[in-house]
């Protein structure tokens, strides 16, 4: 529910970490990073990431009555990509090391960049690598993979990463980070299944990657138990 002091809390949040981190700007600017970043969220949160009706709602609303220009608000936004992955880390960290040992989901989703027929005229990415297969709707895109890393408990994402669309999840799950705390247990379904990789972290992090398996797998794991060693 779209609530304005919701938004007031979140923009104290961010604001809050961007001090804490030392970010520092321009005093002379009318909109601050930290609304520039709060009005991203709201388009994320309550606008199916439409982010110029957000920048308008928050304009309108007068929670952001300077707003910049649809333009301007764009190039601001991508100014501030790597402070929003490093802002991005550092809460994942936190969060992790409050949780300790813990449960988490891995999953992929598909990021489309143009619809199919569009292809041949892409400006954003080019090449046979952006031409993925989304297995769960049996149906191609064009465009990029995002790998999520959440928790079981509450469903934040903690670790994220971006992948060519024809990459396999497996492939990208070697790309997270995956700095979670030893004897946690990571669930995911049968398409990162890779016995080698799941030994090694089992081995030097601690870290129990819990596959769902093929029907035609040799190896099956059943809910709460370890992994056959006859393969």
């Amino acid at each position: 529910m779209l609530c304005e002091d919701k938004i007031i809390a979140l923009y104290c949040i961010v604001d809050d970490i961007l001090n804490g981190i030392g970010h520092h700007e321009d005093c002379r600017r009318t909109v601050s990073d930290s609304e520039v970043i709060t009005t991203a969220l709201v388009s994320a949160l309550y606008f199916g990431g439409h982010q110029d009706h957000a920048r308008q709602f928050m304009r309108m609303t007068r929670l952001i009555p300077a707003m910049l220009d649809k333009s301007q608000f764009n190039r601001r936004l991508h100014a501030l990509s790597e402070l929003l992955f490093d802002m991005f880390y550092q809460i994942g960290q936190q969060l992790k090391a409050a949780a300790g040992a813990s449960e988490y989901v891995v999953d992929s989703l598909p990021v489309p960049v143009c619809d199919n027929i569009r292809i041949s005229r892409s400006k954003i990415v080019k090449g046979k690598q952006w031409r993925g297969k989304q297995a769960s709707t049996r149906r191609y895109f064009y465009g990029i993979k995002v790998q999520v890393l959440t928790s079981v408990q509450n469903g934040i994402p903690v670790e994220f990463c971006f992948v060519p669309g024809s990459e396999s999840d497996v492939q990208a799950l070697k790309k997270l980070p995956l700095t979670v705390a030893a004897q946690s247990k990571v669930y995911a379904d049968a398409a990162y299944t890779d016995y080698t990789m799941e030994d090694n972290i089992k081995e030097s992090e601690g870290i129990e990657l819990m596959m769902q398996r093929r029907c035609n797998s040799k190896e099956r794991m059943s809910h709460g138990s370890d992994s056959s060693k006859n393969r």
